[in-house]
């Protein structure tokens, strides 16, 4: 997706993730229409949920007015056995169904480059192929 997010604003999308598949999520911004190069820490933060709206994992990016990006960390596929691990990000993927990305920009931006939205892009992939669901018969 391409897009644009105002500081202190939050875009969210959801993207169907089932049984066996893995989501991969980068977001990136673009040049600033500003001349400032001015640093801002946490500018942006990507966020994964699941569909229980619990959190999976995010990532945040430093902003100085230039391209920069944040990906997820690794996540395992969608798998009803992860429930049982100790980890929180992979016992977060244990549900088939709609997960939630956010993009979030930090109000700390209006500050140094105006309120003006700024351009980014929301690159997904969902990888392999979808597997048979572990329950039998209606839930």
């Amino acid at each position: 997706w391409q897009d644009t997010v105002a500081p202190g604003q939050t875009r969210f999308y959801r993207v169907p993730v089932d049984w066996g598949q893995q989501i991969h999520a980068t977001a990136g911004l673009s040049n600033s229409t500003s001349s400032s190069t001015d640093f801002v820490g946490s500018a942006l933060t990507l966020s994964l949920a699941n569909p229980a709206q619990g959190p999976v994992s995010d990532a945040t990016l430093s902003y100085s007015g230039g391209p920069a990006s944040a990906s997820l960390r690794p996540l395992p596929p969608v798998d009803y056995r992860n429930r049982f691990d100790s980890s929180s990000q992979v016992s977060a993927m244990r549900f088939a169904g709609w997960y939630y990305l956010s993009v979030s920009l930090s109000p700390e931006l209006k500050e140094s480059y105006g309120a003006e939205p700024i351009p980014f892009e929301l690159s997904v992939q969902v990888k392999n192929q979808a597997e048979e669901s572990p329950y039998e018969g209606d839930a």
